[in-house]
């Protein structure tokens, strides 16, 4: 088990001239100016953690030099999850030129004149410049797909240098403990050569977002070990979770959701004043590969298995297939050849032409269906100047079994009036439902209802719902009909004899109230959302959710709940935020950070939550 590292924290200052510094995500992403103007400040912020470092005498960490090695006073630091490479000390005006290689063959490639910044002459690969981007700014036909392992090569005035990319990897979620209420965030940080990274050398820790009041920095109080993972670590943010910078009207909860629901962490090593020869750091959960914004005219074209068809998921909706179609891309390849499993590889077909490609395989399904139950790699090799490079790789997962059908409570019968309906079935599977007169189809994968929370039905009516598991086999189809109970027989009740009442004074007995009718039991309808708006430019960052009130089922309301769902592309929307408003609302303005989202609103009454309505169209928190 690896030493723990505990870090002072919520001590910090911004004073670059008395702290060592770290690179900030808002600054590489916005704040870079023309690079014809000669000059960008490029360290922006202060780590804590690094002065606990350089305080203690410590050295800074140092990644793994390549063969050529590094000339003092350069620096090489690499973003790999981002494909940037940034180099520094070098005179202004001199050509440098950036090249990336794997297994000796290079993948990328760009050169540019360095450009004046307070650490030296300086050139940044697709690092996102504000305007047209100049020479340097991009890689230069292809975006390379950066990964631990590939070496790096900085040429300039005579001398080169070198350095292989480690393993720094943010795994992430962060997730709040709920015996200690530290927010933790986990990740890997091993060596080129797969060595463990000491816990003290991770001395670039930090978490930056804006909240409503302003903008919240935060080095983590302490980085521990993770002995489940090799080389694992956890980054600790402890409450009130104050931070280096925190808002003045900001509250710890405020703070602890940023850190749980923001794409803000970063951490890394090396990235200290004055620079050192190298430095490397990781950022953020949804960071991916590619050109940066303003480098879009240099492709990506990744090597990697992108699809499979007729799933990604082996099940029984596709073992009827005759064969398994696998797709990918790849760049400058002259073969491509695909393994699943253990199986024997086959060739692919390549698109015509160089540069950025695409590719098909075929692999019969009788063949599939005798590897083992599980998860089962799909792995491409690609041939490029001769050699043969791994490319990225997908996982389809092998599962046979369909899920148990779901149970409908109550499972039919006969009602008067609405009955409050509720689906379970097995932890992990999706509920899909159906609601109709009993003709109406199933649920499928992709069809009917995904089921979030209790809904009405009336007498008449016939709920149908699957259980879809994670491999996308369906479950039988549980069916529950409702019928029309007969009306209650009313017995007139039996009238006592007159009796006189005795002389003297009456008491009267005090007339009780009964507490809420029946209706305030009754779950309401789903709203109907409306058009959501974007915010406007400049100032805090909002969009708006709007809805309609639900159709009148007798429920009494007792507010809504909203939720923004953070646009992903190419995976599913995430839940951002989540708030309550009053009975009477129908729109609400939300404190967002910049990105894409959707709404989605449900009611509220004393018997539970309607339906998650229909979710928005997209708009920009700005």
């Amino acid at each position: 088990m690896r030493e723990k590292a505990i870090m002072p924290g919520g001590t910090g200052t911004d004073s670059a001239s008395t702290a060592t510094n770290v690179f900030g995500k808002d600054v590489r992403r916005t704040s870079r100016l023309n690079k014809r103007k000669r000059t960008k400040p490029v360290l922006a912020t202060v780590s804590i953690l690094a002065l606990a470092a350089t305080g203690a005498g410590l050295a800074p960490a140092s990644a793994t030099v390549g063969p050529a090695g590094i000339a003092a006073g350069i620096n090489i630091s690499v973003f790999h999850n981002i494909d940037m490479v940034a180099t520094f000390g070098w005179p202004e005006g001199q050509p440098v030129q950036v090249e990336v290689f794997r297994n000796n063959v290079p993948i990328g490639t760009a050169t540019g004149d360095a450009f004046d910044t307070p650490d030296g002459g300086a050139l940044e690969v697709n690092h996102g410049p504000l305007g047209a981007p100049v020479a340097g700014d991009c890689w230069e036909g292809h975006t390379p797909d950066i990964r631990p392992g590939d070496l790096v090569r900085v040429t300039s005035g005579g001398t080169v240098n070198e350095v292989i990319v480690d393993n720094l990897d943010l795994t992430g979620p962060a997730e709040l403990n709920p015996e200690t209420g530290d927010v933790e965030v986990r990740g890997v940080a091993l060596t080129a050569a797969g060595a463990e990274i000491p816990l003290a050398d991770l001395d670039s820790g930090e978490f930056r977002t804006v909240l409503a009041d302003g903008q919240f920095r935060a080095n983590p109080d302490a980085i521990v070990d993770d002995p489940t993972v090799l080389g694992g670590f956890i980054m600790q943010y402890k409450a009130p979770y104050n931070g280096f910078r925190s808002p003045a009207g900001s509250t710890p909860e405020e703070r602890r959701d940023a850190l749980l629901n923001e794409d803000g962490h970063m951490v890394g090593f090396g990235h200290t004043a004055p620079l050192p020869d190298e430095a490397m750091l990781v950022e953020g959960f949804e960071d991916a590969s590619g050109p940066a914004a303003g480098c879009e005219g240099s492709p990506f074209a990744r090597d990697a298995v992108t699809s499979t068809n007729p799933s990604k998921n082996l099940n029984l909706l596709t073992t009827g297939a005759a064969t398994l179609q696998i797709g990918g891309m790849s760049f400058d390849s002259t073969a491509v050849e695909i393994q699943v499993g253990n199986l024997p590889a086959v060739p692919a077909v390549l698109s015509p032409g160089v540069g950025s490609q695409t590719w098909t395989a075929s692999v019969p399904m009788s063949e599939v269906l005798t590897l083992p139950d599980g998860d089962v790699t799909v792995a491409m090799t690609t041939t490029r100047a001769g050699a043969a490079l791994a490319g990225a790789s997908a996982v389809l997962r092998k599962d046979l079994v369909a899920p148990g059908a779901p149970t409908v409570s109550p499972n039919g019968g006969a009602i008067n009036g609405q009955r409050s309906v509720f689906i379970t079935g097995a932890a992990g599977d999706l509920i899909r439902y159906t609601v109709g007169n009993g003709n109406q189809a199933a649920p499928t994968t992709t069809s009917g209802i995904p089921f979030t929370g209790p809904f009405n039905v009336g007498p008449g009516q016939t709920v149908k719902a699957i259980a879809v598991d994670a491999a996308d086999n369906i479950s039988a189809v549980t069916t529950a009909s409702f019928t029309q109970a007969p009306p209650a027989v009313v017995t007139p009740p039996v009238v006592p004899p007159v009796t006189t009442p005795p002389a003297g004074p009456q008491v009267v007995p005090p007339v009780v109230t009964p507490p809420g009718g029946a209706s305030s039991a009754v779950v309401p309808l789903a709203p109907s959302i409306g058009q959501a708006r974007s915010g406007k430019a400049g100032g805090a960052k909002t969009a708006t959710a709007t809805w309609r009130v639900p159709r009148a089922n007798g429920a009494i309301l007792r507010g809504y709940e909203v939720r923004a769902l953070k646009v992903r592309p190419g995976t599913s929307d995430k839940v951002h935020k989540l708030l309550r408003v009053a009975p009477g609302a129908t729109a609400l303005k939300l404190s967002l950070p910049a990105g894409t989202y959707r709404f989605q609103v449900r009611a509220i009454s004393t018997a539970g939550g309607s339906p998650w309505s229909e979710r928005s169209n997209k708009v920009r928190a700005r």
